[in-house]
């Protein structure tokens, strides 16, 4: 009864969507695929850069929470990803939560 009662909801506001905001539906959809596209692009350049750099010392509890705190405002989104604070600072030696993974520099 309750997957039919959300199957209806779901397909009324879809159908309400498709009608009355349809630029809104295809930005969303858009966006969605967007996301996808780059965490596979993501998922090849962090291992890449392992394979390049080799393994890099993780990130302290300390430094993970830094980074969580630099990027508070989009954090939950799960478009920062401490992995990159861990092999740029292994990398280059310089430790930095501000570090702008690869992944979101090529959507830039």
């Amino acid at each position: 009864m309750k997957n039919s009662i959300k199957d209806k909801l779901f397909n009324y506001m879809f159908n309400t969507l498709c009608k009355e905001r349809h630029s809104d539906l295809i930005s969303a959809v858009s966006a969605m695929q967007s996301g996808e596209k780059r965490g596979s692009k993501s998922a090849v350049l962090r291992k890449w850069f392992r394979e390049t750099t080799g393994e890099t010392p993780e990130l302290s509890s300390e430094q993970l929470s830094d980074v969580q705190d630099a990027w508070k405002n989009i954090w939950g989104t799960g478009l920062v990803d401490p992995l990159w604070v861990q092999v740029y600072s292994g990398k280059t030696g310089i430790y930095s939560p501000e570090y702008v993974g690869s992944d979101i520099q090529l959507q830039c």
